[in-house]
């Protein structure tokens, strides 16, 4: 099978026909001087050498090296061989809470900025996997189910925002249930949840939902957005600040104590965004190490680049072009010492 890897170079070919033009009016010019000119009877001894007349011959040769040159540029390729490769991955599902504690300040821009930044940052590491992602706050929301496409899932992860939750909270646990519910069961692959939280509430429902976990060998990894100190959150009125019912200001923690006894019960590792680098590598590190299954037959067709034969016959031709005047300057010389 033969392919051009640059075929977008072929439009350099309409300039051809462009190039013609040019030199027929050249030669056509040329010749009517050299007409002019020989009529003048004292023309000889003006000329100490005949000037090269242009000719179709030599636009021929120039037209063919601008021809192999284009066509070098496009790297004309044939198939070399075909193989089909298998590719093996694991099945992550990465819940992203989005619920209005994660606007705290006390990671900046907002614990939501850096949350997202993470989970883009975590999925591009897990590329070669299936990844799928999860919101939450007061319920949990299938954002994107399982898939390889990492490119979608990043534009996913970045269009969220916490007016995508109708209710409040933080429903950990109804993360952790739409994740088990949206595994394969039938498959064999490894599976793990990665929470990436403020963690701020804790539910009953929660432990329930993470013996589940453990007991059909889902790791949860997680990940605390936020800082021990805590911090206001945005709100309309006085100090811009979010007000509770006892009329002073809220304050978010994160709830780092709480995630960490998540990750630990399933056997998986728990990392503070405040306090800790290069998690995503972290994560993409316990993920490779599990058990894989074939996701998918990828058929790969590999070409070999023939451009090089283009090149030959045109440096062949520029060569010729430079070395035809000397040749001609050598042949009259002999033939006119032949003569004296």
């Amino acid at each position: 099978m033969f392919r051009l890897g640059h075929i977008e170079y072929l439009l350099f070919l309409v300039a051809l026909p462009l190039l013609a033009w040019v030199f027929w009016w050249f030669m056509n010019r040329q010749k009517r001087e050299w007409e002019a000119f020989a009529q003048n009877r004292r023309s000889e001894r003006f000329l100490s050498g005949r000037v090269p007349q242009l000719s179709w011959s030599q636009f021929t040769v120039v037209g063919i090296v601008y021809c192999l040159a284009v066509f070098s540029l496009c790297n004309p390729q044939f198939t070399s061989e075909a193989q089909e490769v298998e590719i093996e991955s694991s099945d992550v599902f990465v819940a992203l809470d989005i619920s209005y504690s994660m606007l705290g300040n006390d990671m900046k821009p907002n614990r939501l900025t850096r949350a997202k930044n993470l989970a883009q940052q975590t999925v591009e590491a897990l590329e070669g996997n299936r990844v799928g992602l999860i919101l939450f706050a007061g319920e949990a929301y299938m954002f994107m189910p399982l898939t390889s496409d990492v490119s979608s899932a990043i534009t996913f992860i970045q269009a969220a925002n916490v007016n995508m939750a109708p209710t409040q909270g933080t429903a950990i646990a109804a993360a952790i249930d739409l994740s088990m519910e949206s595994f394969d069961p039938d498959t064999e692959t490894g599976k793990s949840i990665v929470i990436i939280s403020d963690g701020e509430d804790h539910e009953q429902a929660i432990d329930d939902a993470v013996s589940r976990a453990k007991d059909e060998n889902v790791f949860i990894f997680t990940v605390a957005v936020g800082t021990d100190a805590g911090a206001y959150l945005p709100g309309v009125g006085r100090d811009n600040y979010l007000f509770g019912e006892d009329g002073k200001p809220v304050v978010s923690r994160v709830n780092e104590a709480m995630l960490r006894g998540i990750a630990n019960d399933t056997g998986a590792s728990a990392f503070n965004l405040s306090k800790e680098r290069n998690i995503d590598q972290a994560i993409a590190n316990n993920v490779s190490q599990m058990e894989k299954q074939v996701s998918e037959v990828a058929r790969f067709t590999s070409y070999d680049s023939i451009f090089q034969y283009f090149l030959l016959p045109l440096l062949a031709l520029v060569l010729w072009q430079f070395l035809k005047p000397i040749w001609s300057y050598y042949r009259t010389s002999k033939i006119d010492k032949q003569r004296v």
